[in-house]
């Protein structure tokens, strides 16, 4: 016979309110390592899409592939939407709504990339 009541659970010594610090403002050495962490996965991307656009392109030249030359122009669209992260995150500064004016430029200028990659317009 299987058992409906599963383990019981003690209730948490203080309210809800105090186990979530959702509403806490992060602090400066948090924001500081963030801004760190993102500056060198843009970099990262950059530089790896970078590569990876020219060695695709060339390749592709050299064998007669149209498939690799699209690979590797998709990959400079990567490069150009890592290239409006950078321009978003030196944007940053302590005026909220500028800051949100700015992310909704970064992602509707990242989304217009992505979109003519994928365009059926598109020479790739």
């Amino acid at each position: 016979m299987i058992s409906t009541t599963g383990p019981r659970l003690e209730p948490a010594a203080h309210s809800p309110e105090e186990a979530c610090d959702c509403e806490a403002p992060l602090t400066s050495a948090t924001d500081s390592r963030a801004r760190r962490w993102a500056w060198a996965l843009t970099a990262a991307t950059i530089a790896w899409n970078t590569l990876e656009a020219v060695v695709a392109i060339v390749s592709g030249v050299l064998a007669g592939s149209i498939a690799l030359v699209g690979f590797g122009l998709d990959s400079v669209v990567e490069v150009s939407s890592a290239i409006v992260i950078v321009w978003r995150l030196s944007l940053q500064g302590s005026d909220h709504e500028a800051n949100e004016r700015a992310e909704r430029r970064a992602t509707m200028s990242r989304s217009r990339a992505r979109w003519v990659s994928r365009s059926p317009l598109s020479p790739w």
